[in-house]
Protein backbone atom coordinates (compact mmCIF):
# COMPACT_ATOMS: atom_id res chain seq x y z
CA UNK A 1 0.00 0.00 0.00
CA UNK A 2 2.73 2.46 0.95
CA UNK A 3 4.63 1.55 -2.24
CA UNK A 4 1.62 2.83 -4.19
CA UNK A 5 1.33 6.03 -2.14
CA UNK A 6 5.09 6.63 -2.37
CA UNK A 7 4.94 6.31 -6.17
CA UNK A 8 1.88 8.55 -6.25
CA UNK A 9 3.61 11.16 -4.07
CA UNK A 10 6.64 11.14 -6.38
CA UNK A 11 4.50 11.70 -9.49
CA UNK A 12 2.50 14.35 -7.65
CA UNK A 13 5.45 16.70 -7.04
CA UNK A 14 5.99 17.86 -10.66
CA UNK A 15 2.22 18.02 -11.32
CA UNK A 16 1.59 20.25 -8.31
CA UNK A 17 4.76 22.26 -9.01
CA UNK A 18 3.64 22.92 -12.59
CA UNK A 19 0.19 24.06 -11.44
CA UNK A 20 1.78 26.18 -8.73
CA UNK A 21 4.09 27.89 -11.23
CA UNK A 22 1.04 28.72 -13.38
CA UNK A 23 -0.87 29.95 -10.29
CA UNK A 24 -3.54 27.41 -11.15
CA UNK A 25 -5.33 27.20 -7.80
CA UNK A 26 -8.13 25.03 -9.14
CA UNK A 27 -5.64 22.61 -10.68
CA UNK A 28 -3.73 22.34 -7.40
CA UNK A 29 -6.96 21.68 -5.47
CA UNK A 30 -8.17 19.04 -7.94
CA UNK A 31 -4.82 17.22 -8.02
CA UNK A 32 -4.66 17.30 -4.22
CA UNK A 33 -8.20 15.95 -3.86
CA UNK A 34 -7.57 13.21 -6.42
CA UNK A 35 -4.32 12.13 -4.76
CA UNK A 36 -5.98 11.96 -1.35
CA UNK A 37 -8.83 9.82 -2.71
CA UNK A 38 -6.30 7.39 -4.15
CA UNK A 39 -4.41 7.39 -0.85
CA UNK A 40 -7.58 6.37 0.99
CA UNK A 41 -8.18 3.51 -1.44
CA UNK A 42 -4.61 2.29 -1.18
CA UNK A 43 -4.20 2.44 2.60
CA UNK A 44 -7.54 1.99 4.40
CA UNK A 45 -8.21 -1.61 3.24
CA UNK A 46 -4.62 -2.72 3.83
CA UNK A 47 -4.67 -1.26 7.36
CA UNK A 48 -7.73 -3.40 8.12
CA UNK A 49 -6.31 -6.48 6.37
CA UNK A 50 -3.05 -6.29 8.30
CA UNK A 51 -4.97 -5.84 11.56
CA UNK A 52 -7.16 -8.90 10.89
CA UNK A 53 -4.32 -11.03 9.49
CA UNK A 54 -1.63 -9.84 11.89
CA UNK A 55 -1.05 -13.31 13.37
CA UNK A 56 -0.36 -15.18 10.11
CA UNK A 57 1.61 -12.20 8.76
CA UNK A 58 4.14 -12.10 11.59
CA UNK A 59 4.23 -15.90 11.84
CA UNK A 60 4.78 -16.67 8.17
CA UNK A 61 6.99 -13.73 7.22
CA UNK A 62 8.94 -12.99 10.40
CA UNK A 63 8.46 -16.18 12.45
CA UNK A 64 7.51 -13.95 15.38
CA UNK A 65 3.96 -14.86 16.50
CA UNK A 66 4.35 -12.84 19.71
CA UNK A 67 4.53 -9.67 17.62
CA UNK A 68 0.83 -9.91 16.70
CA UNK A 69 -0.36 -7.20 19.12
CA UNK A 70 2.36 -4.74 18.09
CA UNK A 71 1.63 -5.40 14.42
CA UNK A 72 -2.07 -4.71 14.91
CA UNK A 73 -1.19 -1.33 16.39
CA UNK A 74 1.22 -0.59 13.54
CA UNK A 75 -1.49 -1.54 11.01
CA UNK A 76 -3.18 1.77 11.82
CA UNK A 77 0.03 3.55 10.84
CA UNK A 78 -0.37 2.42 7.21
CA UNK A 79 -3.24 4.86 6.76
CA UNK A 80 -1.38 7.75 8.39
CA UNK A 81 1.86 6.96 6.54
CA UNK A 82 0.03 7.04 3.21
CA UNK A 83 -1.48 10.44 4.01
CA UNK A 84 1.91 11.69 5.19
CA UNK A 85 3.61 10.58 1.97
CA UNK A 86 0.96 12.22 -0.20
CA UNK A 87 0.88 15.47 1.78
CA UNK A 88 4.66 15.61 1.73
CA UNK A 89 4.60 15.37 -2.06
CA UNK A 90 1.97 18.11 -2.24
CA UNK A 91 3.96 20.44 0.02
CA UNK A 92 7.13 19.82 -1.98
CA UNK A 93 5.22 20.71 -5.14
CA UNK A 94 4.05 23.91 -3.43
CA UNK A 95 7.72 24.78 -2.77
CA UNK A 96 7.39 24.08 0.97
CA UNK A 97 9.78 21.13 1.40
CA UNK A 98 10.88 22.03 4.93
CA UNK A 99 7.40 21.82 6.45
CA UNK A 100 7.15 17.97 6.41
CA UNK A 101 10.67 17.69 7.84
CA UNK A 102 9.79 20.00 10.72
CA UNK A 103 6.50 18.19 11.36
CA UNK A 104 8.21 14.78 11.54
CA UNK A 105 10.74 16.14 14.01
CA UNK A 106 8.22 16.93 16.74
CA UNK A 107 9.10 14.73 19.74
CA UNK A 108 6.56 12.63 21.65
CA UNK A 109 6.96 12.21 25.40
CA UNK A 110 5.24 9.73 27.68
CA UNK A 111 3.86 7.38 25.02
CA UNK A 112 4.26 3.79 26.14
CA UNK A 113 5.46 1.38 23.48
CA UNK A 114 7.28 1.93 20.22
CA UNK A 115 4.23 0.91 18.19
CA UNK A 116 1.98 3.51 19.78
CA UNK A 117 4.73 6.11 19.42
CA UNK A 118 5.10 5.35 15.71
CA UNK A 119 1.37 5.68 15.05
CA UNK A 120 1.14 8.89 17.10
CA UNK A 121 4.19 10.47 15.48
CA UNK A 122 3.19 9.73 11.88
CA UNK A 123 -0.46 10.54 12.54
CA UNK A 124 0.30 13.90 14.10
CA UNK A 125 2.82 14.78 11.38
CA UNK A 126 0.22 13.91 8.71
CA UNK A 127 -2.35 16.10 10.48
CA UNK A 128 0.06 19.03 10.58
CA UNK A 129 0.77 18.58 6.86
CA UNK A 130 -2.97 18.61 6.18
CA UNK A 131 -3.40 21.82 8.16
CA UNK A 132 -0.67 23.53 6.13
CA UNK A 133 -2.24 22.25 2.89
CA UNK A 134 -5.62 23.56 4.03
CA UNK A 135 -4.07 26.99 4.53
CA UNK A 136 -2.25 26.88 1.18
CA UNK A 137 -4.88 25.30 -1.09
CA UNK A 138 -8.18 25.24 0.78
CA UNK A 139 -8.31 21.42 0.69
CA UNK A 140 -8.83 19.27 3.77
CA UNK A 141 -9.88 15.64 4.18
CA UNK A 142 -12.88 14.75 2.03
CA UNK A 143 -14.98 12.85 4.56
CA UNK A 144 -17.68 12.17 1.94
CA UNK A 145 -15.16 9.85 0.27
CA UNK A 146 -13.27 8.70 3.36
CA UNK A 147 -16.35 7.23 5.05
CA UNK A 148 -16.96 4.97 2.03
CA UNK A 149 -13.42 3.62 2.35
CA UNK A 150 -13.87 3.05 6.08
CA UNK A 151 -17.25 1.32 5.71
CA UNK A 152 -15.99 -0.85 2.85
CA UNK A 153 -12.86 -1.81 4.76
CA UNK A 154 -14.87 -2.47 7.92
CA UNK A 155 -17.27 -4.85 6.18
CA UNK A 156 -14.36 -6.48 4.38
CA UNK A 157 -12.49 -6.89 7.68
CA UNK A 158 -15.45 -8.51 9.44
CA UNK A 159 -16.03 -11.01 6.61
CA UNK A 160 -12.28 -11.65 6.33
CA UNK A 161 -12.01 -12.35 10.06
CA UNK A 162 -14.86 -14.89 9.97
CA UNK A 163 -13.57 -16.47 6.78
CA UNK A 164 -9.97 -16.83 7.96
CA UNK A 165 -10.88 -18.38 11.31
CA UNK A 166 -13.49 -20.70 9.79
CA UNK A 167 -10.87 -22.13 7.43
CA UNK A 168 -7.98 -22.17 9.92
CA UNK A 169 -8.69 -25.77 10.91
CA UNK A 170 -8.96 -27.08 7.35
CA UNK A 171 -6.33 -25.13 5.42
CA UNK A 172 -2.59 -24.66 6.10
CA UNK A 173 -1.81 -21.21 7.44
CA UNK A 174 0.07 -20.12 4.31
CA UNK A 175 -2.76 -21.15 1.96
CA UNK A 176 -5.39 -19.57 4.19
CA UNK A 177 -3.34 -16.36 4.40
CA UNK A 178 -2.97 -16.04 0.62
CA UNK A 179 -6.62 -16.91 -0.01
CA UNK A 180 -7.73 -14.40 2.61
CA UNK A 181 -5.59 -11.65 1.09
CA UNK A 182 -7.10 -12.16 -2.36
CA UNK A 183 -10.58 -12.39 -0.85
CA UNK A 184 -10.06 -9.16 1.08
CA UNK A 185 -8.97 -7.15 -1.98
CA UNK A 186 -11.88 -8.42 -4.08
CA UNK A 187 -14.40 -7.76 -1.31
CA UNK A 188 -13.15 -4.23 -0.80
CA UNK A 189 -13.31 -3.38 -4.50
CA UNK A 190 -16.83 -4.83 -4.85
CA UNK A 191 -18.16 -2.97 -1.79
CA UNK A 192 -16.52 0.29 -2.91
CA UNK A 193 -18.16 -0.05 -6.34
CA UNK A 194 -21.55 -0.69 -4.69
CA UNK A 195 -21.11 2.43 -2.52
CA UNK A 196 -19.96 4.37 -5.61
CA UNK A 197 -16.67 5.16 -3.93
CA UNK A 198 -14.57 3.72 -6.75
CA UNK A 199 -14.74 4.33 -10.47
CA UNK A 200 -12.60 3.44 -13.47
CA UNK A 201 -10.94 6.86 -13.59
CA UNK A 202 -9.75 6.60 -9.98
CA UNK A 203 -8.37 3.12 -10.59
CA UNK A 204 -6.65 4.17 -13.80
CA UNK A 205 -4.93 7.04 -11.98
CA UNK A 206 -3.19 4.76 -9.49
CA UNK A 207 0.54 4.14 -10.04
CA UNK A 208 1.69 0.57 -10.71
CA UNK A 209 -1.81 -0.95 -10.97
CA UNK A 210 -3.58 1.73 -13.01
CA UNK A 211 -3.10 -0.13 -16.30
CA UNK A 212 -5.46 -2.87 -15.11
CA UNK A 213 -8.33 -0.33 -14.98
CA UNK A 214 -7.86 1.05 -18.50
Amino acid sequence: ATIITAALATSLVPAISNAYAKRDSKGIFNRTASAMRLSFMATVPFSVMLYVLAAPTVTLIYNAPKAEAATQILAIAIFFLGIHQITTGILQGLNKPTIPVINMGIPWVGIVGASYATVADIGFAALLNLIYIKNLTGYFLDFSILWKNIVSAGIMGAILYLSYHSLSSTLPMAANFILSGIEGILLYIIIMIILKGLNRNDGASMPLIGRFFR
